[in-house]
């Protein structure tokens, strides 16, 4: 009978005997309960700041970076065209040695397993892209200032060894991200790209040009800290489906000059 009396007590009957180690745990009962409540309100003071980061950090513009000579990144990358089982790899050093307005030149240096090779490259820092071989327009990885949502649309011919290609592509900043590359593990802004890509070509050698066009898609990581994209993919679809070429490169090593 004592075990009903003390059990119906516990939960709500008409009977005051309670056990001592019953009694004990309904006097702790209300400190247990702040502490629980204590808890959930730290919890949701946790979550709150981590919402508030977010928002500021989706908010954040980025501005051009401030180039200077003796800034240098050492980038690798793999080319593959899976339709014809081929594969290239390779990696480059690029050393600024000036900077006018904006642009900069960077002396270019090949390393293994390129053949030995250098030479100058202008680069256009507001939109990260080298100046060269532009029939029209030119390629725009990044447009800044940066900032997750904006949008823009570019334009392009570019001389190849097949011809002249034209781009027609729409980029968009998708948001911040970490990203691990050999060179480091960097806050990135993710930017996607999408569009076409096109050339006029006789596969029949009729003589009779067309224009054929296929689907292309690029994604940049864009590190403030490295001044730089630290990692790329593109990939061009063939005129006749799947994927014709794939480019991926990361950056490797990376030192800035003073500022």
């Amino acid at each position: 009978m004592t075990t009903r009396t003390d059990r119906g007590a516990w939960c709500g009957g008409t009977s005051t005997s309670l056990s001592p180690g019953m009694q004990q745990s309904r006097i702790e009962e209300p400190d247990q309960l702040q502490r629980e409540a204590g808890m959930r309100l730290g919890i949701a003071l946790a979550i709150g700041l981590l919402v508030a980061a977010s928002a500021g950090r989706a908010s954040e513009t980025i501005a051009v970076p401030n180039v200077r000579v003796g800034d240098k990144w050492v980038m690798q990358g793999t080319d593959t065209w899976p339709k014809n089982n081929k594969e290239a790899t390779w990696k480059v050093e690029r050393l600024v040695v000036k900077v006018e307005g904006g642009l900069a030149t960077w002396k270019y240096e090949n390393r293994p397993p390129l053949p030995p090779g250098s030479g100058e490259n202008r680069y256009d820092v507001a939109s990260q892209v080298i100046l060269r071989d532009y029939v029209s327009g030119k390629d725009e990885p990044t447009r800044f200032p940066l900032a997750v949502g904006n949008e823009w649309r570019y334009e392009y011919s570019a001389k190849t060894s097949s011809g002249i290609v034209r781009n027609d592509i729409k980029a968009k900043v998708v948001g911040w991200e970490d990203v691990t590359v050999p060179a480091g593990t960097f806050r990135v802004l993710r930017i996607e790209h999408e569009g076409s890509w096109s050339r006029d070509t006789d596969f029949a050698r009729e003589g009779i040009i067309r224009s054929l066009t296929a689907p292309v898609e690029i994604t940049y990581w864009y590190a403030p800290a490295a001044k730089t994209i630290v990692k790329s993919i593109r990939v061009e679809k063939s005129f006749y489906g799947g994927v014709w070429f794939r480019r991926e490169q990361q950056l490797v090593e990376f030192s800035l000059g003073s500022e």
